[in-house]
């Protein structure tokens, strides 16, 4: 049985956006009784989001403690189930800024370095090719600027990924990935860096290595839901909101959805994708001297290699 925490878990809860004529869907918090262990990593303060269904949110659940196992590190994540609605505690990272507030301070140096500009010492930023690498692996569709970004720590940085809930996607055939996106506004493309592609060749090699079996356990751990519940709840909440003129496209996507077997659009075909992902990678030379780039693991490239599979992808129009 899969537990959720609720609202009466967090105290001093404020919304953060301006008021609207919406009910808002963000929120800061603290715990009111503390369950997790101290880390330096974190401040006792918790962001609460709500998400488009519990799909979403348990995807983001096993996407921080897959983060763990492969990086070392990873954001704190719990489910909130609030009513009818899911939501996102993820707790706040310390000295967090994302790409978006720092990108401006961030600049490479004649020998290739990748730093960020202080007061009074520039910082390295450690993990830039290590995550744009991993992220685009494990199907990361949701690359801008404000989902990722740098903790500053006392001698360094390293790069972190939040959001995650868009990971897992491989039959997406939007080209961006998060490398395209840490790019963007930079003078200089650091992707062509020794350390960038060193980065890269190290974390291919360890997921190339990996147990995938761990992996699998972790996402069925965490995953009971599917893709398809969380488009008709979006459809279903459009559809009470929608003009006149509106609601045909959101009753036939209904209806289509209705046609779909659930089975093709969750952890199994979730995993299905991965195994394919990961033989290909243990098959290329992903440790030698060339550059590495991440077009290898665009949909394209997944279907060529398992056509026979339908992903979970489902295209059904999504409101603003």
């Amino acid at each position: 049985m899969f537990s959720f925490k609720s609202f009466a878990d967090y105290a001093d809860i404020k919304p953060i956006e301006a008021k609207t004529d919406t009910a808002p869907t963000q929120f800061v918090a603290r715990e009111k009784s503390k369950t997790c262990n101290d880390d330096p990593i974190y401040t006792d303060r918790w962001f609460i989001l709500r998400r488009k269904g519990l799909f979403g949110a348990q995807v983001e659940k096993a996407m921080a403690e897959t983060d763990q196992y492969f990086l070392g590190y990873s954001t704190s994540v719990e489910i909130i189930k609030e009513g009818d609605d899911y939501y996102v505690a993820s707790r706040e990272i310390s000295n967090f800024k994302t790409w978006a507030e720092c990108r401006v301070n961030v600049k490479m140096l004649e020998d290739g370095t990748l730093v960020l500009l202080g007061k009074t010492k520039n910082k390295i930023i450690k993990g830039l090719g290590t995550v744009c690498t991993y992220a685009d692996f494990f199907g990361g569709r949701d690359p801008h600027s404000r989902n990722f970004g740098i903790q500053e720590r006392e001698d360094d940085c390293i790069v972190f990924l939040i959001d995650r809930e868009s990971s897992l996607d491989f039959d997406d055939e939007d080209s961006n990935n998060f490398e395209n996106e840490f790019a963007s506004g930079m003078l200089t493309d650091y992707r062509k860096a020794a350390w960038f592609q060193q980065e890269r060749r190290d974390i291919l090699k360890k997921i190339a290595d990996a147990d995938l079996s761990v992996v699998e356990a972790i996402l069925k751990k965490h995953i009971t839901s599917n893709k398809l519940e969380d488009s008709k709840r979006a459809m279903e909440a459009a559809l009470k909101t929608a003009q006149d003129t509106d609601k045909q496209q959101f009753i036939e996507a209904l209806e289509n959805i209705a046609k779909e077997d659930p089975n093709k659009h969750g952890i199994e075909s979730i995993i299905n994708a991965l195994r394919t992902q990961h033989k290909t990678l243990r098959e290329e030379p992903s440790t030698s001297n060339q550059p590495i780039y991440s077009a290898f693991f665009q949909p394209a490239f997944i279907k060529e290699n398992n056509a026979s599979e339908k992903h979970h992808k489902c295209r059904y129009p999504v409101p603003n």
